[in-house]
């Protein structure tokens, strides 16, 4: 299954109460690996861009991910960890 479809499936849900932390942790899983395809430039930096500006939307619509990244930092390299750091940091209330 594509990013796309990916996120799109990830988004239906994050929705719903339900179940809510485990699709959050997909998602940040997946935007880990679309960290990863861009710093092999797998993707190109238009479609980066694009992802980043949904990251730093989806972060400020939702702080319960502060928590979440505080508890599961520790799984991801230390490059995501640094980037993800500051996105999360600027982007949650």
């Amino acid at each position: 299954m594509g990013c796309t479809s990916r996120f799109q499936e990830i988004k239906l849900h994050l929705k719903k109460e339900e179940q809510n932390e485990y699709y959050q942790k997909l998602y940040i899983d997946l935007c880990s690996e679309e960290f990863y395809l861009n710093s092999k430039e797998y993707i190109s930096n238009d479609v980066w861009d694009i992802w980043v500006k949904g990251m730093k939307v989806t972060f400020e619509d939702d702080p319960s991910y502060n928590k979440i990244w505080k508890e599961d930092r520790k799984y991801y390299d230390e490059d995501f960890r640094q980037f993800f750091d500051h996105i999360i940091m600027e982007h949650t209330k």
